[in-house]
């Protein structure tokens, strides 16, 4: 395990990831929100809820030899977009405006497409049925624009890839975030859309 890197970047907080943490030892751990879940852990870190670690919990990090301490989310810096003022924190915040990504795009061409962007709902908080129901209106209602949608990293790439072979939508999975995506792409879309995204707040 890499020890006394200068900086620790990280999405989540999870056992697994604070074992990392600490054992990584950083000069200085820097949490990068990750979407919506970025409310989920400073509401945790709030109400001083992220620090409590159950019976069970402690077993398995015992059984597994995990370093679980969360100490270090009291010094740690949260990089976000969103504002977070609205929350109890005594961490650095530092604020993420996307003036880079903006200045990119701008200079790109539109296409007549719409980016339908996914996200981790089927089988989740939507049924196949459901969701299949409400991709027939999206379509319905972008009629005569290309629809790609782009795969959320925990979505069925092949049940997407067979049901857009059914509806009529192109399907795309790219390797790395989308803002970071759509500079490499060349071209960005005529519109964007989400059943549930917080990428509707950056692009």
């Amino acid at each position: 395990m890499l020890q006394g890197a200068q900086y620790c970047f990280f999405g989540l907080t999870t056992p697994m990831i604070s074992h990392c943490i600490n054992t990584t030892r950083a000069e200085r751990n820097v949490l990068l929100d990750d979407g919506n879940e970025i409310f989920s852990i400073v509401k945790k870190i709030s109400n001083k809820e992220i620090f409590h670690i159950g019976r069970m919990q402690k077993f398995y990090n015992m059984l597994l030899a995990r370093k679980v301490n969360f100490s270090y989310i009291k010094e740690m810096s949260i990089f976000s977009f969103f504002d977070l003022t609205g929350y109890q924190l005594d961490n650095v915040i530092l604020h993420n405006d996307y003036h880079v990504f903006k200045e990119k795009v701008s200079a790109l061409p539109r296409s007549k497409e719409v980016f339908f962007i996914g996200s981790n709902l089927i089988d989740t908080y939507m049924d196949k049925e459901f969701f299949e129901e409400n991709m027939k209106k999206v379509l319905e209602y972008y009629r005569g624009l290309k629809v790609t949608y782009v795969l959320h990293r925990y979505e069925d790439k092949r049940y997407l890839e067979s049901l857009g072979n059914q509806l009529g939508f192109e399907v795309i999975r790219f390797p790395i975030i989308l803002e970071m995506a759509m500079t490499k792409y060349g071209k960005i879309p005529e519109k964007v859309a989400t059943f549930r995204s917080t990428a509707l707040e950056t692009i």
